[in-house]
C-alpha cells in the first residue's frame, strides 16, 4: 500500500478538511492480516493532517465476535494521538474521552 501513500494522504486530508470520520475495523486483527483497518500508520497521519473524528468497529457478523479489539483500536488512537473516539447519533459526532 505504500505506493498509494500520496493518494491517502489527499483522502485522509480531504476527510479531515470536512470533518468527517475515519473508522478503525478491528476484523483484520483476526484473519491472516493481523492489522486494523487502517493500520496506526494511517490513523497517526490522518491525525497529523488534522483529522479529529475516529469510529471503532468491530464488523461484526457473529454475535460472539461483537466489539472484538475495541481495546486494541483505543490503544491505537491513544498512540496516535488522540484522547477521544467517536460515535454518532442522528448523524452528529459525539466524542467520549478514552480513560
Amino acid at each position: 500500500m505504500k505506493r498509494y501513500d500520496d493518494m491517502f494522504d489527499e483522502i485522509l486530508k480531504t476527510v479531515a478538511e470536512n470533518g468527517k470520520a475515519i473508522e478503525i475495523n478491528t476484523s483484520g486483527l483476526f484473519g491472516s492480516l493481523g492489522d486494523t483497518l487502517p493500520s496506526i500508520k494511517y490513523v497517526k497521519r490522518f491525525r497529523e493532517l488534522g483529522g479529529e473524528y475516529v469510529t471503532i468497529g468491530s464488523d461484526a457478523h457473529r454475535a460472539e465476535h461483537l466489539g472484538r479489539g475495541i481495546e486494541t483500536g483505543m490503544q491505537m488512537l491513544l498512540d496516535a494521538g488522540f484522547n477521544y473516539f467517536t460515535f454518532y447519533k442522528a448523524r452528529q459526532p459525539i466524542q467520549f474521552r478514552i480513560i
